[in-house]
């Protein structure tokens, strides 16, 4: 339910390795759980590269010191593991480019099909005005990864912001054939939709976001494409849907 996993069996034999931490969205108090587990976990494993690497995450996530040190030192102990530069390159995305792109570029030579740190890459080089190569490194990432979201959505917007509307349509419709739960795809698609103006694929994109929780308020973008395609009755439920939660809302009344 809150998006963390932490298991800690128990320790058999010299050697074994115990805590085995897997990150998501966490509360304070379960961060501070897992930072003493990872403590642990360093203090038993001090050669492993992975320990590290997971408490510099954390770390990172928590807002909290010593992120930095504890990749260059996962680094230092396995410089061969591409995902650990991945990581470290995330700490400097959107403050050090140069400095992510060195890391990220470094993870490629080492994992040539990691399609994820292409998509990062295009992020650096955008930010450092290198966009020519970001679409091109964009384009690999899709190649080596067609079912990766990130890498679709991303190159949607682009083709989107170039003209090619058609193109964007096509890769978000293969990111919602990939993960057809996210309700922001829809919403995503039904914007491009809106510059073909093919109204009714734009209106059953937003039932479909709508379904799978968007925000609400999408019903009034939604009420006023029916009205506009004549479906009076169907605007009407919708409107009627938005102001039962919210009866101050102005643009729907």
């Amino acid at each position: 339910e809150t998006g963390v996993e932490v298991v800690m069996p128990l320790l058999r034999g010299e050697g074994r390795h115990p805590f085995h931490v897997f990150l998501g969205p966490l509360d304070y108090d379960q961060l501070k759980n897992v930072g003493h587990d990872l403590d642990r976990a360093v203090d038993l494993a001090p050669r492993d590269p992975k320990t590290f690497h997971d408490r510099g995450r954390m770390r990172d996530a928590a807002g909290a010191a010593g992120a930095l040190e504890d990749l260059d030192h996962a680094i230092e102990l396995d410089p061969s593991i591409a995902a650990l530069f991945m990581t470290r390159s995330n700490l400097f995305l959107y403050r050090e480019s140069d400095r992510a792109l060195a890391d990220l570029e470094r993870a490629i030579e080492l994992d040539p099909r990691m399609a994820v740190a292409r998509v990062n890459r295009v992020v650096a080089l955008d930010r450092l005005g290198r966009s020519a190569e970001a679409l091109e490194t964009l384009d690999e990432a899709v190649r080596l990864a067609p079912d990766l979201v990130q890498a679709r959505t991303v190159r949607a917007n682009r083709r989107a912001d170039a003209g090619n509307v058609g193109g964007a349509l096509e890769d978000l419709t293969r990111a919602i054939e990939t993960d057809p739960h996210d309700p922001l795809l829809f919403l995503a698609r039904a914007q491009f939709r809106s510059r073909i103006e093919d109204r009714e694929g734009e209106i059953e994109d937003l039932a479909e976001a709508l379904r799978r929780g968007a925000d609400p308020v999408n019903l009034v973008l939604r009420a006023d494409l029916l009205i506009r395609s004549g479906r009076y009755d169907e605007a009407a439920a919708d409107l009627d849907a938005v102001l039962a939660r919210d009866p101050g809302l102005a643009i729907a009344h």
